[in-house]
């Protein structure tokens, strides 16, 4: 099989095009980038997941901010809560700090957060080994480049699942086949579809479970008990 119809080969091969470029990366993303990757057929329900949301202030990472980070792992097919991460991120500025208070978040309780860069580098030393599962990733996808990039660090090769991009694949043997006649693809509104409960919406942890369970009810509805090998998977979050 080509690299270009293979993602989990595309990573394989960018991996060693990021290492040859020799960058001082901190041991975190050593660690990333030498820890074995899955194969293609490989069953997804093998996979250690890290459901991730972040919140920010809006859509451009190059001038909005992220303003909290939450994530849980998902084990086995468990989520595993006593792994969950929820940091607050202490701003650069109080640029848009409206939009934070959206996120019931206020002013003073952002200023007793964390800075980014310790956020994020504690999500790093956690990815090794790990495939990374959000709803509509482009947003986590987006703002972790830039980081990157700001870094002066190459991309990063990592693995991503996306539950809207899953449903939205498999909408035709899904709950919730009329939501591409509504094209209302939001976290909650899928969530009813499968009979999940509600929660809080705009909270970075609250989210991120929210996520993962989705992420299992898809996998029951769509594929029972059936072997799902994780680039098929892959492929459908492009």
């Amino acid at each position: 099989m080509l690299f270009s119809s293979s993602p989990l080969k595309c990573l394989a091969k960018q991996r060693l095009q990021t290492i040859k470029q020799c960058v001082n990366f901190p041991p975190a993303i050593d660690q990333l980038l030498t820890s074995p990757l899955p194969l293609p057929d490989d069953d997804v329900r093998q996979q250690t997941l890290i459901a991730l949301d972040f919140e920010t202030t809006g859509l451009n990472p190059k001038q909005d901010q992220i303003i909290s980070i939450g994530w849980v792992p998902i084990i086995q097919n468990v989520i595993q809560l006593s792994g969950a991460q929820h940091f607050l991120v202490k701003p650069l500025s109080q640029k848009n700090h409206q939009q934070a208070v959206i996120h019931h978040i206020l002013p003073e309780m952002q200023q007793q957060g964390i800075p980014l860069k310790q956020g994020i580098d504690i999500l790093f030393q956690q990815l090794a080994g790990k495939v990374l599962l959000a709803h509509g990733s482009v947003i986590e996808r987006q703002f972790l480049a830039h980081y990157i990039q700001q870094q002066g660090w190459p991309s990063l090769p990592l693995i991503w699942l996306d539950t809207l991009k899953i449903e939205q694949t498999y909408h035709r043997y899904s709950w919730c086949s009329h939501a591409r006649v509504k094209q209302d693809w939001r976290l909650s509104y899928l969530r009813k579809c499968y009979h999940l409960p509600d929660y809080q919406a705009h909270h970075a942890l609250s989210d991120a479970i929210a996520t993962a369970e989705l992420y299992l009810a898809q996998l029951k509805r769509l594929f029972a008990k059936e072997y799902i090998p994780l680039e098929t998977l892959m492929r459908a979050s492009l």
